[in-house]
């Protein structure tokens, strides 16, 4: 492709050459370049994973907070790992946040996990690490995309006075037998919108990290897919916005961007084809590889030491791969249905 612009743009075609013909064809050129897909592994190399507790491998712990030694979870993972209490640098090395780190012989390895939490709570995360850090060219950073259930919400009990920030997921359990939770689902919550805002805000981190000079890359499979699939949803995204929209005196210039062409400008790794199981067996058990299956702490489906390594293993096969792309199925839209009713 870089060859493609070269010829397209220079004075002789018949020549391989860096002589533009113009300034625009020498800024695609260059846009191009920094795009690519390498990964450069460089003396003082600094890797961030971050997500949920899939990230942060707090299911091998009682997971308790503000202690610098953390308990294991059960006496089988006691008895695998030892009795005694394990700092926070082992849990990572068990998680695909160590293991991937390790093979990409990054000097530092930050596990920016946050057990229980949602895409915010990353954002917040990185942003909070980056006013410190000015200079992102020697990192690597890959995200584990958390479920948009956890949208971030505040609860006052009606006990307490302080003000506690949750999420949806952890405030409402989605029960509907409490009647004000489930007016509050019902009439304050709607997931196509706040995932739509979701792959908003990490396009746009995204591209602050890379403008920083960070190398970035996201995965949501195996764990939490997106939801958003057709052309349908984006627009009931973009309808959900309509009194903001038409407030604008610049309707052109601030228009919503279109959820298919956010979600596939994000560096999303092609994790598609992964489910956890041993690939060299006769007989495939998927998702063998947690800590239930292997009898190390019951009814958990979190992923083992053995699920990590084969989730690590693959994220660094992928990381230079071409990104995943989504194809956006083209549905009647509900201004078409609601006509056909109509005229029925």
């Amino acid at each position: 492709m870089l060859e493609k612009i070269i010829k397209l743009f220079k004075r002789e075609p018949e020549v391989i050459s860096k002589k533009f013909l113009n300034k625009q064809a020498e800024v695609e050129y260059k846009r191009m370049k920094e795009k690519s897909n390498k990964i450069p592994i460089t003396k003082g190399t600094v890797f961030i994973g971050a997500g949920c507790s899939h990230t942060q491998g707090c299911a091998f712990t009682d997971n308790k907070v503000k202690v610098e030694l953390h308990e294991l979870a059960s006496d089988a993972l006691k008895e695998k790992y030892g009795d005694e209490k394990k700092p926070a640098s082992f849990i990572t090395d068990l998680s695909w946040v160590g293991m991937v780190g390790k093979a990409l012989k990054a000097e530092r390895i930050y596990n920016f996990g946050f057990g229980g939490w949602g895409i915010e709570s990353v954002i917040r995360a990185i942003r909070n690490y980056t006013f410190k850090v000015k200079d992102l060219k020697n990192h690597i950073i890959i995200i584990q995309i958390p479920s948009p259930t956890r949208k971030e919400i505040t609860v006052k009990q009606s006990n307490e006075r302080e003000v506690t920030v949750t999420n949806v997921q952890s405030a409402t359990n989605f029960e509907s037998k409490i009647p004000y939770k489930e007016a509050f689902l019902d009439h304050y919550v709607d997931f196509e919108i706040i995932e739509g805002n979701m792959i908003n805000e990490l396009y746009f981190l995204q591209d602050y990290l890379e403008s920083k000079g960070a190398v970035v890359r996201f995965f949501d499979h195996p764990f939490d897919d997106w939801a958003i699939q057709t052309t349908n949803q984006n627009e009931t995204y973009q309808y959900g916005y309509r009194e903001w929209t038409n407030k604008s005196y610049h309707k052109y210039e601030t228009e919503m961007i279109d959820l298919p062409d956010l979600y596939n400008s994000l560096n999303l790794l092609d994790l598609s084809d992964f489910y956890n199981y041993d690939e060299t067996a006769k007989e495939v058990v998927m998702n063998d590889g947690t800590l239930h299956r292997e009898g190390l702490l019951q009814g958990d489906m979190h992923y083992s030491e053995l699920g990590n390594q084969r989730l690590s293993k693959k994220i660094v096969e992928r990381m230079e791969s071409p990104f995943s792309e989504r194809l956006f199925a083209t549905l009647p839209s509900h201004w078409e249905v609601n006509r056909k009713k109509k005229l029925i």
